[in-house]
């Protein structure tokens, strides 16, 4: 609680000075999800897809890795923000029918994504690689009726 603590009158501090643009970064998750990754990793440098798939076999999340492009310490931090996102899906799936959880959960873990680990509007582009193609995969299990999943891939360019 005392690091919490902290943060938040970091944070009070900052909104204090730069009023009101650091007023909305108030109640970001804690700790910053960004400073999970080493300043050299440049994460714009990575490209993601994101997809939202029905009838997963997975239960619990999972992370796959093909190739061993990032380093373990960015990886175990990839699994760190993963959890988060896991558990503010879980948080906005529950309030949503199932008819509207496959329409919003794609946006909603863009928006989630850019806030968080890009900190802009990151560019989201169509692709036509699959998963699979990919150097890392997180399958991100909702747990709801359809076993409704995210599934979101990087891979890194940089």
């Amino acid at each position: 609680m005392a690091k919490s603590s902290k943060e938040t009158l970091q944070r009070l501090d900052r909104c204090e000075t730069s009023f009101p643009v650091g007023l909305e970064n108030l109640f970001d998750p804690q700790p910053d999800l960004r400073n999970l990754f080493p300043s050299k990793i440049n994460m714009n440098s990575s490209s993601t897809i994101i997809s939202y798939n029905q009838n997963c076999n997975e239960k619990s999340k999972r992370l796959i890795v093909r190739r061993n492009t990032f380093d373990s310490n960015t990886l175990e931090n990839m699994k760190d923000l993963m959890n988060y996102t896991l558990k503010y899906l879980v948080t906005v799936a529950s309030t949503k029918s199932e008819d509207d959880i496959a329409k919003n959960t794609i946006r909603t873990t863009k928006q989630f994504l850019n806030h968080s680990l890009y900190k802009e509007n990151h560019q989201w582009i169509s692709s036509d690689k699959n998963h699979g193609d990919y150097d890392i995969t997180f399958i991100l299990p909702l747990n709801t009726a359809k076993n409704d999943a995210i599934y979101i891939s990087m891979i890194n360019q940089g």
